[in-house]
Formats: structure tokens, C-alpha cells, sequence
């Protein structure tokens, strides 16, 4: 079996990610597929085809839903807690220039159009004095095959077969570039009495085979083993995310159902401009010219008959043949709303209630919330990977964690309801920690900043306490008065300080 040899499960959905991924990449790709998504009418010559499909309109549903879903997660950073070694992955965890942030953003509008991403937290092959790990992030199309296998009672990845493409200058002309394909295999050498399962990666290239005259998979360059501290893994470092879970299950692609109505759209939307080209133009008719006549239409010629009774007149469209698909068109813009791409709606004159807003979006909140809460444990993972080859020992690296938000509406708490909170805070019918619990979701905190963080900075910013026998007008000690505001033995009560224990 070749090493191109791909998974039944990756057969089987190739063509919804092919089908995603070009709604979302929008017109040029969904035109460039012609038949594939616009059937070719009934005896169309390939140039009436190709007007008909130039004529066709993309209503970009899918793209602008996977952007602005992406963006109700990514409006608020993702929260990390990670030991200070893992600062230089967070600031560019591909070496390439791309955050932490960025590529979360990245990884969750992958599993937002195909439903699955892919991320090997590799490590340079040359040693040098600041190596660390990096992330390289895979598209569901390019984890071409996988195998997992029970060790201990736990499923565990064996084997993963990644398609990568290369870019290598040209041997004849050094401005040039040439794009290869090549495959990188991982796998794990199972274990044996003496020593544990071990982490390979192998490079495979296509090359001439002489004896057959022909190229074929072979590996190339040596067997690279990933070592830590000298020693091998004894895992492969490869994190499968998709919508609910991190293994290699295959899950139907969030916006399915919306790329296949954007798609129908996209027909309708065919026939629609088919029809108003063809029977929406006027077109001119003659009657008692001679047959062989070239009429020219402008406002430099006149038609001219020798016959007294020719006629013209204009042909025009009239009647509701075009309503139907006018209607079509509407009702599938509606049923793309419905499915996902209600950010593609108008923004209405007043402010949307909360709880009415709540409502409309709680489809989208419930799958966005799910996706989010996955790439979290994807990335808590990576980073406990990461850790683990910097040196942190297995305890502290599994206090690594990364959370995406899920507070996907941004509402604000009103004043009203603030000053509610407090009072219900001061009467005792709620806990701080509860009170702070609502300022958070109401956008009244600080991101990314913890009850107990919150409370230690208020135990450090409280004020002096003034003592209760201080004359507010003389700011000196009153002889008659004992520090906590009662008074002394035998004298008179007096009125208490009016600052109360506020701050000086």
C-alpha cells in the first residue's frame, strides 16, 4: 500500500470539505468548479455556458458566518496560565511569526468549514542553544490517513500520514520555484521487554524507479527521531481537534447545511439572471420589411418601408415567470440566516433586548460554545506537550491550560441592574465572589483577571482607615472620645465622625 494511501473516513468526507471549503473561499472558486456546482442547461454550447455561469451571483453567507462566528469567540483574548518557559511559543508558537492568538483564530475557522484541524507540536532538527518547539497546523484535507491502537486500555495515535508541499528552488534557474508534494509520516515503534514505544517520523518523495521507468513514493533523507533530554517520545505529539471532541473521529462540518443552501442559492440565482438577460431586454420586432433587410437601432438611423402597412414594435417581458424564482431566492437567503449567517442580517433601528438577542442566537452559541470548549482542551494539551520538551516537570506541565471564550454576546450589564447586585451584596443575599461572577459576564472586569486576583488588588489599593476619635475639623485626636468613635468614661456621646471609615 503507498504511502498516498488515504482513510475510508477521509473518502468519505472529502467532497463535503472540498464543498465547504469553496463556499467560504467564495465566487472564483465556486465558478472555477463550472458543472460541479452549476449543471449546464439543456444543449448550452460551451459558450453559453460559460455566460450563464458568469452571470450567476455568489451571495458570500458561508464566508462572512465562519468570520463572524469566528469573531464572537476571538472578541475577547484567550485566557492561558503556562510556566514562564512557554512565554516564546504564546508570542510565536510557529516560529514563523504567528501568536498564540493567532492561531487559535486560524484553527478554529478551520473546524468551523471542514470540522476538523490538525496541529504537530514539532521541534527543530538542528540543536542549538534556544531550541524550542514549535506548532505546525494541518487542514482536514491534508491528514490524509491515521490508526489508533488500545495500549493500557487507552485508545493511543499509532500512526499519521500528513500531505505537506514544498517549495525548493529550481537546480537550472535559481529565480525559480518549484512546489513539491511530499508526505510525512508519523508513527510510533511499538514497544518491546527492554525498551518503550518510541516516536518516528519518516519524509517520503516521489522518484524516478529505474528499473520501472517510472516515479514512484520513496522515502527520503534519514528517519528522524524526536528525543527529549536524549531520550525518545513515547507519544506522537499530534492533536486532532474537531467540533466536540480531540481524536481522530470525523464530524460533519459546522456550516454544512449552510454551503449546501448557499449552493442552491447560487442555482437559483443562475436561472434567475438567465431569465431577466433573455426576457427582461426589450428586443425589437418588424413586420413588411424585406427579408434580407440589416436594421440598425440608434438615434442616428431611421427604418424606412416601402410597404404601407409594416409595422414595429418592442417585445417585452410581462407576466410572473421570474417571480417564482425571485421568491426561491428569498426563501433560501432565510433558510442560510437560520443556519447560521445571522450576522449577515440588518442591524433593526432600535437595540435589540438581551434576552431577545439570547434567544436568536442560542442555536449558534450552543455549537460555538461546544467548538470553543474543544480547541481549549486541544490547546491545553499542546502547550502540556510544549512544557514537557522545555523541561517542566509532568505536574506543572499539566497546570498548563488555555480557554477560549464562551461568552460569545456581548452584553453589558446596565446600572440598574449593577446597583442591584451591590445592594444585594451589602444586605448579605449574595457572596462577593458572586456579585464579581455577574460584573464579569456584564463586561465590568478586567479580561483575563480572576476573583481571587481581583480581591488580592483591592486588599492592596484599600485605604487607611481613619480612627473614629479624629475631629474632622482639627484632624487632631478628641481627648474625650476612645479610638473606635464611643465615648470616654463619663463623658457625654457625641455624634460620630462623619467620615465614617472612609479614606483620608
Amino acid at each position: 500500500m503507498p504511502i498516498d494511501s488515504t482513510h475510508p473516513d477521509y473518502d468519505a468526507h472529502i467532497n463535503q470539505w472540498q464543498r465547504c471549503r469553496d463556499c467560504v473561499d467564495g465566487s472564483d472558486a465556486i465558478k472555477a468548479r463550472g458543472e460541479v456546482y452549476l449543471p449546464r442547461l439543456s444543449d448550452q454550447s460551451n459558450e453559453e455556458y460559460g455566460a450563464y455561469r458568469m452571470r450567476a451571483y455568489w451571495f458570500g453567507a458561508a464566508a462572512r458566518t465562519v468570520q463572524g462566528l469566528a469573531g464572537t469567540v476571538m472578541r475577547k483574548e484567550p485566557i492561558t496560565e503556562a510556566p514562564t518557559v512557554l512565554d516564546d511559543v504564546l508570542a510565536d508558537a510557529t516560529q514563523t511569526g504567528i501568536s498564540f492568538e493567532a492561531f487559535c483564530k486560524t484553527a478554529l475557522e478551520e473546524v468551523l468549514k471542514t470540522g476538523r484541524y490538525g496541529v504537530l507540536v514539532d521541534m527543530p532538527g538542528a540543536q542549538t542553544v534556544d531550541q524550542r518547539p514549535y506548532w505546525v497546523g494541518y487542514e482536514a484535507e491534508q491528514i490524509v490517513n491515521w490508526q489508533t491502537e488500545m495500549i493500557g486500555g487507552i485508545p493511543t495515535l499509532i500512526m499519521v500520514v500528513l500531505c505537506e508541499a514544498v517549495v525548493e528552488e529550481d537546480p537550472d534557474d535559481p529565480y525559480k520555484l518549484n512546489q513539491l508534494e511530499q508526505y510525512r509520516e508519523l508513527y510510533l515503534e511499538p514497544s518491546t521487554e527492554v525498551s518503550p514505544a518510541r516516536y518516528h517520523q519518516q519524509i517520503w518523495r516521489k522518484q524516478k524507479n529505474v528499473e520501472r521507468g517510472k516515479e514512484e513514493w520513496a522515502v527520503y533523507g534519514n528517519e528522524i527521531m524526536p528525543v527529549f533530554r536524549d531520550t525518545p517520545l513515547t507519544y506522537i505529539p499530534f492533536c486532532f481537534m474537531n467540533p466536540t471532541t480531540i481524536t481522530p473521529a470525523i464530524a460533519k462540518p459546522p456550516i454544512l447545511d449552510l454551503a449546501d443552501t448557499n449552493i442552491s442559492h447560487y442555482r437559483s440565482s443562475a436561472d434567475l439572471e438567465h431569465g431577466r438577460h433573455f426576457c427582461g431586454l426589450p428586443t425589437p420586432w418588424v413586420a413588411g420589411f424585406p427579408v434580407e433587410t440589416k436594421l440598425k437601432i440608434g438615434s442616428s438611423v431611421a427604418w424606412v418601408a416601402s410597404d404601407y402597412n409594416a409595422k414595429v414594435g418592442m417585445l417585452e417581458f410581462t407576466g410572473q415567470g421570474l417571480g417564482a424564482l425571485e421568491r426561491a431566492i428569498d426563501s433560501k437567503s432565510k433558510d442560510m440566516a437560520i443556519l447560521g449567517a445571522r450576522l449577515l442580517e440588518g442591524q433593526k433601528a432600535t437595540v435589540e433586548a438581551a434576552n431577545t438577542l439570547i434567544t436568536r442566537l442560542s442555536g449558534e452559541q450552543s455549537i460555538m460554545q461546544s467548538v470553543a470548549n474543544t480547541l481549549s482542551v486541544g490547546f491545553s494539551k499542546l502547550l502540556e506537550w510544549s512544557a514537557l520538551w522545555l523541561g517542566v516537570g509532568e505536574t506543572e506541565a499539566k497546570k498548563a491550560t488555555a480557554k477560549l471564550n464562551t461568552e460569545l454576546i456581548d452584553t453589558k450589564i446596565s446600572f440598574t441592574d449593577l446597583t442591584e447586585l451591590v445592594k444585594n451584596w451589602q444586605a448579605g443575599a449574595m457572596s462577593y465572589e458572586t456579585m464579581y461572577y455577574n460584573m464579569e459576564r456584564g463586561g465590568m472586569t478586567r479580561p483575563g483577571i480572576e476573583f481571587d486576583e481581583e480581591q488580592a488588588q483591592i486588599e492592596i489599593e484599600k485605604p487607611a482607615v481613619i480612627p473614629q476619635n479624629i475631629d474632622p475639623l482639627t484632624g487632631l485626636p478628641d481627648p474625650t472620645m476612645n479610638p473606635d468613635g464611643t465615648p470616654m468614661d463619663g463623658m457625654p456621646a457625641k455624634k460620630p465622625n462623619p467620615f465614617g471609615n472612609a479614606g483620608a
